[in-house]
């Protein structure tokens, strides 16, 4: 039997989604209301690694193959093969983590995530380079997967520091830092790039490639010295500071071009977009960019110090680029290409529409504590507030959900 990419796959990493909101609120119940039998740090591995790989990864990878490949290529059994082994392996993970923390059934089932996707980055490139794609696709494609084998070098050097007895946080958290800007700042960004350009190009809307391609030249170079902007928290050497500003500017120059051609193309493209994905595209954007502004802030070294040792800064920074970024892109692009379903379902249209709404709350209550705390204001009842809002974004994406049922 011939084994290809599921023709719900959509659906299936939706569900996954569903069952990482899910993990979310679970961990927000126990901050308020204990659970004996349940380890906070368990079900923060089991979250974060089931949301990146379950959710994110297996839908940008799979919108790849199925929209940037030719036919014949998407087809290939070997895409099909990564696509199950990445769902199990994350299910996988999901329970060992749970069950165990860092132990050999979750490192194992991490292992193999990893070493399938280098699989799908060995036959995605040579299959995506000798495709019709426009030359932009490939570029971000290329960066996106790249970035992603680069990334996982991180879980590798941490093994090792652990190992040799190397328990300083600038080793340690260096290596976690390593693996979560590769994803944020180079697979997830390039590869929703990749796709969303291939989506210009399927509607015929015509673009400024020159600008564009400064664009990802400007991106794809700030990539490397962006590493320091993770750890320059950990280490004040001259080196890393001078990385990060160099980081810094490219970004905010890269910014610059993205609003420049976002607004020479913006007509064009709502004319082709729905109400309610030109809203998640345009709080994507927008969530871009003062992702790349709060960069730009965090090389003050007041703000710095404090950015790195009040965790609700860093869940709220990741949270924007890992929702309202890609979560948001993602779904709009599921959208018009009718893979979800929203104006066609009451219940759809509801839940997806408080989704949105409970992640920009969620969103503010964090970054709202940051400030409080920031300026020595007291908030009580927080932690209760996002456990509140998290409910609600979990029932959101149910609702979401289940008004799949009726997808032809």
């Amino acid at each position: 039997m011939k084994i290809t990419i599921p023709k719900n796959w959509a659906i299936i990493c939706l569900i996954n989604f569903v069952v990482a909101s899910l993990l979310g609120l679970t961990m927000r119940y126990i901050l308020n209301f204990p659970i004996p039998f349940l380890n906070f740090e368990f079900l923060l591995h089991s979250h974060s690694h089931f949301v990146f790989y379950a959710w994110a990864t297996m839908a940008l990878s799979t919108a790849m193959v199925v929209y940037l490949l030719p036919e014949e290529k998407r087809k290939k059994t070997s895409y099909g093969l990564i696509f199950w082994i990445l769902y199990f392996s994350s299910y996988g993970m999901l329970i060992t983590f749970i069950l165990q923390g860092y132990k050999v059934p979750s490192i194992v089932f991490s292992s193999i995530a990893t070493f399938v996707f280098y699989w799908f980055a060995v036959i995605f490139i040579k299959d995506i380079r000798k495709s019709s794609n426009h030359k932009l696709v490939k570029y971000f494609s290329y960066i996106a997967v790249v970035s992603f084998v680069i990334s996982s070098l991180g879980p590798y050097f941490l093994a090792y520091f652990s190992a040799t007895g190397r328990t300083d946080s600038l080793y340690i958290n260096g290596a976690l830092y390593f693996y979560l800007h590769f994803q944020y700042d180079g697979w997830f960004p390039f590869a929703a790039f990749a796709l969303f350009i291939h989506w210009l190009n399927s509607h015929k809307i015509e673009f400024d490639t020159a600008l564009l391609f400064q664009f990802f030249v400007l991106l794809a170079f700030s990539i490397f010295p962006g590493y320091a902007l993770s750890i320059i928290g950990l280490t004040d050497a001259y080196p890393i500071v001078f990385s990060a500003q160099i980081s810094v500017l490219a970004q905010l120059i890269a910014g610059v071009l993205l609003i420049i051609f976002y607004f020479k193309t913006y007509k064009t493209i709502a004319a082709h977009l729905s109400s309610f994905t030109k809203l998640l595209w345009w709080i994507a954007l927008l969530s871009f960019t003062g992702k790349t502004v709060m960069q730009a802030f965090s090389i003050e070294p007041e703000i710095t110090v404090f950015a790195f040792n009040y965790r609700p800064v860093v869940i709220g920074f990741l949270h924007l680029i890992f929702l309202c970024v890609i979560s948001f892109f993602i779904l709009g692009l599921f959208i018009e290409k009718g893979l979800y379903q929203f104006a066609e379902n009451t219940m759809a249209k509801i839940g997806a529409c408080t989704f949105v709404i409970a992640t920009i709350l969620t969103e503010l209550l964090l970054f709202t504590e940051s400030f409080g705390v920031f300026f020595a204001i007291a908030m009580p009842g927080f932690n209760l507030a996002l456990f509140y809002v998290t409910l609600i974004l979990a029932v959101a994406l149910i609702l979401f959900l289940a008004g799949q049922k009726k997808l032809k």
